[in-house]
């Protein structure tokens, strides 16, 4: 693959620059949309049904990214995902303050699986053999970033069953599907084939998630029947 994309490689490197840019900015977009939940929990006053998960697995991943970022040595990597890393501490700051007492407890005990697994997939990388920690260790990062990418496609069942895409995250698919294509870019321009592979599977992800909208309205159908009646 990489000898197929080194013409293509060599063409865009005078934009390489431009396109690390870009893609660090949606990424940060990307980043700052859990935000939007820490508002609507900051309006209930409280984490009643809300879920932790989303802030600690976007803090596991940036981690990750850093780690890995820093075994290909690439500052772009390892410049976006510590800003990750500083958003999530501050999400779930946010979200243990508005926490119940009663419930602050399951929060520390997620955070510090969180912390744990991240400090042996760290671990891990200090003591694997330096020619190939960077590929097992990519091929870890890159199980845990598709299971975060395709945690959506769980709603599909009912997404057909009910023809509404209601119970969808459209902003959340379609900024991952914009950093997907950013950074698949980049890897073309890298001429990384881990890089391209990656997110050209994150690509597809989102873009299957993404025909459901042409597909289905975003109301359920039940509710436009009732209301005809």
């Amino acid at each position: 693959m990489e000898e197929f994309l080194a013409p293509l490689s060599k063409s865009l490197q005078p934009y390489k620059d431009h396109i690390a840019q870009g893609a660090t900015i949606i990424t940060i977009l990307q980043l700052l949309s859990p935000a939007l939940l820490v508002n609507e929990i900051r309006k209930a006053k409280t984490t009643k049904n809300f879920t932790i998960a989303p802030f600690i697995g976007g803090g596991v991943l940036s981690i990750m990214f850093v780690v890995f970022g820093q075994l290909m040595n690439d500052p772009t990597t390892i410049k976006v995902n510590m800003i990750g890393v500083i958003l999530s501490v501050i999400y779930i700051t946010a979200f243990y303050i508005y926490t119940p007492i009663e419930e602050k407890f399951n929060v520390w005990f997620k955070v510090g699986l969180a912390g744990a697994f991240s400090a042996i997939m760290i671990g891990y990388t200090k003591y694997e053999d330096p020619n190939l920690v960077e590929q097992r260790f990519g091929l870890i990062l890159t199980l845990l970033l598709y299971a975060v990418i395709a945690s959506p496609m769980t709603e599909l069942k009912e997404v057909i069953r009910n023809k509404s895409t209601e119970g969808l995250p459209f902003p959340i698919i379609f900024m991952g599907f914009l950093v997907g294509l950013s950074w698949l870019t980049y890897g073309v321009v890298l001429n990384n084939a881990f890089i391209i592979l990656q997110n050209l599977v994150v690509v597809l992800l989102c873009g299957f998630q993404l025909s459901f909208f042409l597909i289905y309205p975003s109301k359920k159908v039940v509710k436009d029947k009732k209301k005809r009646n």
